[in-house]
Order: C-alpha cells, then structure tokens, then sequence
C-alpha cells in the first residue's frame, strides 16, 4: 500500500490546486450581473475539489502515513499561491491557506479518532460527521471570500455595477409597467376612447408621467428617493401602439449615474457593507451546503464501494486493546 502514497498526494495535490482556482475564479456578484451560469460552475467545482480532498485525507488515513501533517503545509501554500496568482486578492491569499490548513488538520484528525470509535467499520458513521463540519468550514470560507471581494469592490467603488441594477431591477421594472400602463389604459379608455391620434396619446403620456413624477419630487433636495430629479429621464419612456409603457429606457438612463452614487454611499460605510454582505452569503449558501453534503456523501459512498469490489481498497481485522470501566 506505502507505493499508492505518491499518488495520493499527487490527487490531494492536484484537486487543492482546482479548489483554489474556482474559489479564486469565483465571482459572487456574478449571481446578480448576468454571469450567474459561470458563478455556479465554479461553486459546484469548489464543491467537488473540497469533498474529493476529504476523500483523499481519508484514504490517507488508511495508509496511517508519518508525512501527513508536514504535505498539510505544502497543501496550503500551495493553495494560497494559487488564489494569489488568480485572484489578486491580499487579504484572501493571505487569510483563506489558514483556514484550508485547519480543514485538512482538523479532518485528519477527526478521522483517526473516529476510526478508533467503532469496532465494525461504517462508512457512514466514521464519515458523514466529518463532512458535515468540514462543510461548515467551506461555508465560512465562502462567507470570507465574498466579504474580501465586497471590500475590494468598495475600496474602488465598483460594489455596484450597471449590470448588478439591471438584473435587480428587472421585477421592478415588470410591476410598473404593468401598474401605470393598466391606470393609463383605463383613464384612457374613460375619457378619450380612440379620439386622440396615437402621437398625442404619446405626448400626454409623457406629460402625465413627468408630472407624477414631479409631484415625488423633494422641493428642497429636487430629488426623488435621493436621485436627482434631473437624472431621471423620463422623456425616453417607451410607448407601444396599444398604449402600454416601458420604463426599460428610463431606467437604462439612470443606471451609470445611480450606480455612481450607491458606490458613493457604500464607502461611507466601508466596514458595515462588506460584513452585511458576506453574512448574506453565508444564510444563502447554508441551505445549498446542506444539498452537496447529502449529494457528495452518496457519491463518496458508491466511490468507496466500487474501490472495495475492485480491491483497491480492503477492510482489514486486527486485534487492539480496549479500556473499560467496571464496578
């Protein structure tokens, strides 16, 4: 068995090296700018590479190998040379090889008391609590790393993009269409029911809207919610022939410039942002933490099932000594 070490180490190698590149490669407002699809990709590798590594340090385990904890060193640098070259984030090169060297040391650990717990061996008892606390690491990690990025994107105010408030907007744009086109049509259909030519319906729709849109406005600040009435152009409304609007134009107008001033505002907060953020992260990602355990567990189970027909792996007998307490 001591001849399958280097290979061991080679796979713990080479899936920490695919685990740092994912999570370096991760970006978390990808989720909400349209690059949701790449976002996941690397979640999902992140995921993999982590629980392909457990599996890794538990056939270390079985090997009973001296040079376990000192290849946990060169796994973190490893690790934390390739988040720096990938990433270029200081403080997660510098922040997340600790808490990889405390996953691999405390799952090592864990799992050799374990395999002296049970008399018969079970892969789901010495297993499962395992992956269970080493994914509750994962969960912080990616909490950490999401808080990194949001500090990072404050300090050079780009927290928030044009595309981050298209993608959010995006339901609200839907219900005010639909509100103000349905009290339009119907003040419409009350009071000028086909007598007015399509581009004076226009007209007075835009008049309409504008004065709304005035009576909202701050007489004092001449802004509306905060936003400077004359950033809002609402002049570019978009009016179909049925009489139905989109405000898409307008709020592609206000993007560049709202997005300006919420980075503005985000760094008046510097420490408060980052922190809100990566909680959020952490209470979005737990219930789909809890989904990979259960999916990978089975998927390590049948692993270690088809190792054991094949007879890469075997389950050995041997006698040791026990203590009891007797009265």
């Amino acid at each position: 068995m001591k001849n399958k070490e280097p290979i061991l180490f080679g796979l713990l190698a080479l899936f920490t090296a695919v685990l740092a590149f994912s999570l370096a490669r991760l970006d978390f407002f990808g989720f909400v700018s349209g690059a949701h699809t790449l976002a996941l990709s690397y979640l999902f590798s992140a995921w993999f590479a982590w629980f392909t590594i457990l599996l890794g340090l538990f056939f270390l385990d079985l090997e009973e190998s001296p040079h376990k904890v000192p290849f946990f060193l060169v796994l973190s640098v490893l690790f934390g040379i390739v988040i720096a070259i990938v990433s270029r984030n200081s403080l997660a090169s510098l922040s997340l090889p600790a808490a990889f060297f405390l996953f691999l040391f405390s799952s090592h650990t864990m799992l050799l008391r374990r395999q002296k717990l049970f008399v018969k061996f079970s892969f789901h008892d010495l297993l499962f609590p395992i992956v269970r606390s080493s994914f509750g690491i994962l969960l912080l990690l990616l909490a950490f790393l999401s808080y990194s990025q949001a500090l990072q994107k404050v300090n050079r105010s780009a927290l928030v993009s044009p595309s981050i408030l298209r993608t959010v907007s995006r339901p609200l744009i839907f219900i005010l269409n639909k509100e103000l086109s349905a009290q339009l049509s119907l003040q419409f259909n009350n009071q000028l029911a086909g007598f007015l030519p399509r581009s004076e319906k226009e007209r007075i729709t835009r008049f309409v809207l504008s004065k709304s849109l005035d009576s909202l406005t701050d007489r004092k600040t001449q802004a509306v919610f905060g936003f400077p009435r004359e950033q809002i152009p609402i002049e570019k409304v978009d009016i179909a022939e049925s009489g139905e609007i989109d405000l898409t134009p307008v709020f592609e107008g206000m993007y560049a410039n709202l997005a300006k001033t919420l980075n503005e505002r985000a760094r008046q907060y510097l420490q408060l942002v980052p922190l809100v953020i990566g909680a959020i992260t952490f209470f979005i990602l737990s219930p789909l933490i809890a989904l990979a355990e259960g999916v990978l567990f089975v998927f390590g189970f049948l692993i270690v099932q088809l190792l054991l027909k094949l007879g890469v792996l075997r389950i050995e007998k041997k006698n040791v000594e026990k203590e009891f307490l007797r009265l």
